[in-house]
């Protein structure tokens, strides 16, 4: 059995950001689609037309998020309901934009023993603690690695390698 992994992008919902039921409960904790949520004062927005997106909205501070290249763009807002009234906007315009959320996280004994751990950036954005709380493997699950910038000397590849096959 092969268990390909996918990068994971945590949303709400898979609708549109403008056409989910939103609540305020308190400041900061608002009810989207009867999840309740924790929003930081900031939009995501995902654009390949980054230039186009800045045409349109001057006004607009985008921050990258990510690498050079990336599609993700921060843009801080002075409030969680201004945000949540940005993403709506920019999302009824048709741009994929979302509030930012601070997602509830539990703690655990962890020792991390990557010395490159703390220049590893993506490994907070994509909430890797959460999951490695729930997993750290199993030695029979093989991963399928579609990439053509693989090191395959890598110490923790190459004995873990198998012959690849078509």
């Amino acid at each position: 059995m092969i268990s390909l992994l996918y990068s994971l992008t945590l949303t709400v919902s898979a609708k549109p950001f403008h056409q989910l039921s939103i609540e305020q409960q308190s400041f900061e904790r608002f009810t989207l689609d009867q999840q309740e949520r924790r929003i930081l004062p900031s939009v995501i927005v995902t654009t390949s037309d980054i230039n186009l997106f800045v045409q349109l909205h001057p006004e607009l501070q985008l921050s990258p998020l990510g690498p050079k290249g990336t599609h993700s763009w921060l843009i801080d807002a002075s409030t969680p309901a201004e945000a949540i009234e940005l993403a709506h906007e920019l999302s009824v315009s048709g741009w994929s934009a979302w509030v930012d959320m601070s997602l509830p996280k539990t703690s655990f004994d962890l020792t991390i023993n990557d010395p490159n751990y703390s220049g590893q950036w993506y490994l907070d954005t994509l909430d890797m603690l959460t999951l490695w709380e729930s997993s750290w493997g199993d030695s029979s699950v093989r991963v399928a690695v579609i990439d053509s910038g693989i090191d395959i000397t890598h110490p923790d590849l190459t004995p873990n390698m198998v012959t690849p096959y078509d």
